[in-house]
């Protein structure tokens, strides 16, 4: 669940039965603004030799297992998922892996780094409906609104702004779309 009110999709969970669990119903929002850190801050940490940190979007299988609670199994899923995105914008993104929790989150957010220098952007101007399709955050539909976007838009004027401003990309995938298009 990415906010209280997803829990009101559970369809065994009345409107009353919500209402009384509502005020229990803690979800873990990473601020956007905290989402990634630079190469020079990743450079920075290195330098002063304060912590050994494993850099996402470059760690091989051997680096990710050598991480606490990440093992072989997680490793492979952690590099096939970085590979769909381009790269990953936030650690928290992990999150989006079939069993990678919150807690694996804890046990490793002081170990990895991710530099969104090294994201694969797509040039949403010119890729393909296939291209567009694969990325985990557009699919089908949305990029196939994409492209009778960019048809119909004026000569110049298609960006991502024209995209998001046509609520083409879901709300949820808006603070990181930004990192994988240009």
């Amino acid at each position: 669940f990415k906010t209280p009110e997803d829990l009101k999709k559970v369809y065994v969970i009345s409107d009353e039965m919500y209402a009384k669990i509502l005020p229990f119903v803690k979800i873990f929002q990473p601020e956007c603004n905290n989402l990634t850190q630079t190469a020079t801050n990743i450079s920075e940490i290195k330098a002063k030799g304060k912590v050994s940190l494993t850099e996402l979007n470059e760690a091989d299988s051997a680096q990710l297992v050598a991480l606490p609670g990440i093992g072989p199994y997680f490793a492979r899923k952690i590099i096939g998922y970085r590979h769909k995105l381009g790269g990953f914008a936030s650690e928290y993104q992990l999150t989006e892996i079939y069993g990678f929790d919150q807690e694996k989150i804890e046990m490793i957010k002081e170990r990895v780094s991710v530099d969104t220098l090294k994201i694969k952007k797509i040039k949403i101007d010119t890729a393909s409906v296939k291209s567009l399709a694969s990325h985990p955050y557009i699919g089908d539909y949305a990029a196939n609104a994409i492209i009778r976007l960019r048809k119909v838009a004026a000569e110049g004027t298609f960006c991502l702004a024209l995209i998001i401003r046509n609520k083409i990309i879901k709300p949820e995938n808006l603070s990181y779309i930004k990192y994988y298009f240009e």
